[in-house]
C-alpha cells in the first residue's frame, strides 16, 4: 500500500485511541510485582517520534492513553495510587511540548474509590488531563459496580471524558483457546461494562459522563436487541429493571461514544450507525498495538464506505473537537497532504512526486545558513527510517544547484526490513 493510500488526504484525523506506554508506567508495574501480558509490539516513548509516525497516517492530533492490559491495580491500593500518579505526571511532561498535537487520558486506581477520587482531582486540576482512562475490570471488579457510585457522581459533576479500554479477563487462562485473548475477549469485555452501566443505572443517574468505548463498543451494537431482555427478566428484582429504568435499554446505548479502532469495516460501521448518532463516532487507530497495514486499510475503507458517506469529516475530526477543546484552539490543517506541512527531523517537504513510491524533499538549511546546492539524487530518506523500521519511504532528495556527488553522510540507499512502500 502506498503512503498516499494510507494518509494522503492531509493531517486531519484526531485519534482518541492511541497507546503510549512510558518507562515510568513499566517501572511502576515492576514495583507492584505485576507483569505485562500485552502483545510484544512497538511502544511509543518519544514524543517527536510519535508525532512523526502520526503524520504518516494523516493524524493531526492524538489523545494518548498510558496503559497496557496490565492495568493499574494489582491488589495494593498504595502501589496503584503511586502508579497512577507517576504515570500521569510522566504523561503530562511527555505531551507538554506539543499541545496542538498531543493530549492524554490520566489513569485512575479503580477499584480504589478514595484513591480514584484523589487521582481524578489531581489529573484534571493539576496535570490538566483531557480525560481519564479506566480498564473494563480490575481484580474482577467491573466498571458499573455500584460500590463505585461516589466516583461516577464526581465524574458526572465534572463532565469528564472517560475512555474505557478492555482488560484481560481473569478467566482467560482457564480457556483452552490458543489464540491471543485480545482477539475475541476484548470486545466481550467492553460489551460487559456497557451492559453493566445500563443495568446498574449509572447511565441514567450520571448522564454527564462522556463514556468513550474502544473498538466500536465491542459487541454492543450487534446485541443491542438482545439486551432488551433486561426489560423482561431480572434475577435481582423486585424492583425489576423495567421498573427502575422504565425508558428501557435502547436510549442509553446511543448515549455512549465509540471509537473506530480495529473496527473500520462496513459491517461494524453499519451496526454502529443504527444504534447511535453520527456525532458519537470518533476515529481511533489503536497504534502501535496493531501493525500499520491494518490502520492504513481501515483509513482507506472508511474514506469510501457508504456507511460513513456524508459524515466522514465528523468521524475524522469534528466529533473529537467537541470533546477535546485543546485541538480546537489551533487552525484546521489545510493543503493537499501532510507531506506539504510536516517537518521530519530537519527535512522540509517541498512537493509530492507523481511516482506514488517517491516523495520529494527539500534539503534542510546547512549550519552556515545556506542550503547545500546539488542536483536530485534518488535515495531513501534516512530521516524516515526512525519513524517505523517496517515502513521506509523511498524519497528523492532535492539538493538545488549541486553538481557533485551525494553529500557526505547521506547514504545512497538505506534498506529496511519489511518495507512495503
Amino acid at each position: 500500500m502506498s503512503i498516499q493510500q494510507g494518509s494522503g488526504a492531509g493531517l486531519r484525523f484526531i485519534d482518541v485511541h492511541h497507546h503510549c506506554v512510558l518507562p515510568e508506567y513499566e517501572r511502576a508495574l515492576v514495583r507492584s510485582g505485576a507483569s505485562d501480558p500485552s502483545r510484544p509490539l512497538r511502544k511509543n516513548s518519544d514524543p517527536q517520534a510519535l508525532i512523526e509516525t502520526m503524520g504518516t497516517f494523516g493524524i493531526d492530533g492524538a489523545v494518548v492513553n498510558p496503559l497496557s492490559v496490565a492495568g493499574v491495580h494489582h491488589g495494593d491500593d498504595a502501589n496503584a495510587r503511586y502508579l497512577c500518579k507517576t504515570t500521569g505526571e510522566a504523561l503530562a511532561t511527555f505531551t507538554s511540548g506539543h499541545p496542538s498535537k498531543l493530549g492524554f487520558f490520566a489513569p485512575l486506581p479503580f477499584p480504589d474509590v478514595d484513591g480514584a477520587l484523589e487521582a481524578l482531582a489531581y489529573a484534571l486540576d493539576v496535570l490538566k488531563a483531557d480525560g481519564v482512562i479506566l480498564l473494563t475490570n480490575q481484580n474482577g471488579i467491573y466498571i458499573g459496580d455500584p460500590r463505585a457510585d461516589a466516583l461516577y457522581a464526581e465524574l458526572d459533576r465534572r463532565k469528564v471524558n472517560v475512555f474505557v479500554h478492555p482488560a484481560r479477563p481473569s478467566f482467560v487462562d482457564e480457556l483452552t483457546l490458543k489464540m491471543w485473548g485480545s482477539i475475541v475477549e476484548y470486545p466481550f469485555e467492553t460489551t460487559r461494562i456497557a451492559a453493566n452501566l445500563i443495568y446498574n443505572e449509572q447511565m441514567r443517574k450520571y448522564p454527564n459522563i462522556r463514556w468513550i468505548l474502544a473498538h466500536a463498543g465491542g459487541c454492543l451494537p450487534y446485541i443491542s436487541l438482545r439486551l432488551k431482555l433486561m426489560e423482561e427478566q431480572d434475577p435481582n428484582g423486585p424492583p425489576d429493571f423495567k421498573d427502575r429504568v422504565p425508558e428501557g435499554v435502547t436510549p442509553y446505548i446511543g448515549k455512549f461514544y465509540f471509537d473506530t479502532a480495529i473496527s473500520g469495516s462496513r459491517a461494524a460501521m453499519a451496526s454502529l450507525r443504527v444504534v447511535t448518532e453520527p456525532s458519537h463516532i470518533m476515529f481511533g487507530s489503536d497504534w502501535p498495538y496493531i501493525h500499520r497495514k491494518y490502520v492504513d486499510e481501515q483509513i482507506v475503507a472508511m474514506r469510501t464506505m457508504p456507511e460513513l458517506d456524508g459524515i466522514f469529516p465528523q468521524v475524522e475530526r469534528e466529533n473529537a473537537l467537541a470533546l477535546f477543546p485543546r485541538f480546537a484552539k489551533y487552525p484546521s490543517p489545510r493543503g493537499r497532504g501532510w507531506l506539504r506541512r510536516s517537518r521530519v527531523r530537519g527535512c522540509g517537504f517541498s512537493r509530492r512526486e507523481r511516482n506514488p513510491s517517491s516523495v520529494a524533499l527539500r534539503a534542510p538549511p546547512s549550519p552556515h545558513g545556506r542550503r547545500a546546492g546539488a542536483r536530485c539524487h534518488d535515495q531513501i530518506c534516512p530521516t524516515f527510517t526512525s519513524i517505523d523500521p517496517t515502513f521506509a519511504i523511498v524519497a528523492r532528495i532535492v539538493l538545488p544547484g549541486r553538481t557533485g556527488p551525494t553529500p557526505s553522510g547521506v547514504p545512497d540507499r538505506i534498506t529496511s526490513p519489511g518495507c512495503s512502500v
